[in-house]
């Protein structure tokens, strides 16, 4: 009897020992997983910068929006947009038709009567997304957060509706398709980048709006994906961004005399480094001190502003000193911080990430 009951205590302890390993086991294989598929979204995310930002256009537009969505409390949420030419190879994803050059649905018995778009540059643009219902992704909880990238390929096949016009920008932006922008729609741009370098700083109040980053209304507006939309899927990126931020960088020839270079990163809340935020590039740069968003741009004429957007040459980056960028500034390099979380839940908090692409030679 004894010996039974030894045997079977043995026996409860191995079970239980073997239930927690068990336990263990099945934890570091979901965290396993769960890491797996963050590296997986994040190499997506790099890959794709790596290659637009491969055929960077120095000499065309470049446009960036940056956004605190929760500056109050000293969070480094980011929801910034980033939009800029680029020489690759392109292709649509969705058909277009021969006729009349709108979009056709994947279902339309007339596919034969459709084409791809194609070319060797296009206009990008980086950010979170909205559904279609108007719901800001960028306001939920970050792990159901999407980062979009809407790609309009640069040509001039007649076969395509003309969007949008060069001479006609003032009225060509707010025209609908099936009650969505075109801009939304379309993947194009029958436009020249020669036309895009050639506008004026009247016309580019209205590149603004056509890249959705602050319409006159006041509200932003972010690229539409939604998965019960088909037609909306060529901006999906990566499901589950948090965050997404942009900086670019730049050299401070006067820390310390002459010769003395040090390399930041702009727009920072303490781009010194010294723990303190009263040079905060976010706060000082312009006439709203506090806010939480501004734009700014590179290679659009002088002047082109509109609300809180800014021309490189007029932003300040020192404070107290009223310095400003050289109206030749371009940056060094780009750095995009974002946060990936996994589609479980297991990765609390998500992983943040750092990826920078060089742009000198």
């Amino acid at each position: 009897m004894v010996e039974l009951i030894v045997a079977v205590g043995l026996m409860g302890m191995i079970i239980a020992f073997s239930s927690i390993i068990f336990r263990f086991g099945i934890d570091a294989h979901r965290i396993s997983s769960a890491n797996a598929e963050i590296m997986q979204k994040t190499r997506a995310i790099t890959e794709q910068l790596n290659s637009d930002l491969r055929g960077l256009r120095k000499d065309a537009p470049i446009v960036i929006w940056f956004y605190r969505p929760d500056p109050n409390n000293d969070s480094n949420l980011r929801a910034d947009q980033f939009m800029f030419f680029a020489d690759g190879e392109y292709s649509s994803m969705q058909s277009y038709s021969k006729f009349d050059g709108k979009p056709v649905a994947i279902d339309d018995l007339n596919q034969k009567n459709t084409k791809l778009v194609h070319g060797n540059l296009a206009r990008i643009h980086y950010g979170h997304t909205e559904d279609a219902n108007n719901r800001k992704t960028w306001t939920l909880d970050e792990p159901k957060r999407t980062l979009g990238r809407r790609c309009h390929i640069i040509t001039d096949d007649n076969d395509l509706e003309l969007w949008p016009r060069a001479k006609s920008f003032d009225i060509s932006f707010p025209e609908t398709t099936s009650g969505q922008y075109k801009n939304e729609v379309y993947e194009h741009d029958r436009m020249s980048l020669g036309q895009w370098k050639k506008l004026d700083r009247d016309d580019f109040e209205y590149v603004f709006d056509t890249a959705f980053f602050d319409r006159t209304s006041g509200d932003e507006e972010r690229p539409v994906f939604d998965t019960t939309i088909p037609q909306t899927y060529h901006k999906l990126l990566c499901e589950g961004v948090g965050s997404f931020a942009v900086q670019w960088a730049y050299w401070d020839r006067r820390l310390g005399g002459v010769g003395d270079y040090e390399l930041r990163w702009f727009p920072s809340r303490d781009p010194d480094g010294d723990g303190f935020d009263n040079d905060s590039q976010f706060d000082l740069n312009f006439q709203f001190p506090g806010d939480e968003k501004f734009g700014v741009f590179f290679n659009i004429p002088h002047g082109a502003k509109k609300g809180k957007w800014f021309a490189i040459e007029q932003t300040r980056y020192r404070f107290g000193t009223g310095r400003y960028f050289e109206a030749g500034f371009f940056p060094a390099a780009l750095k995009f911080t974002f946060t990936v979380y996994d589609s479980r839940g297991i990765i609390e908090g998500g992983r943040t990430f750092t990826h920078i692409v060089y742009l000198e030679d």
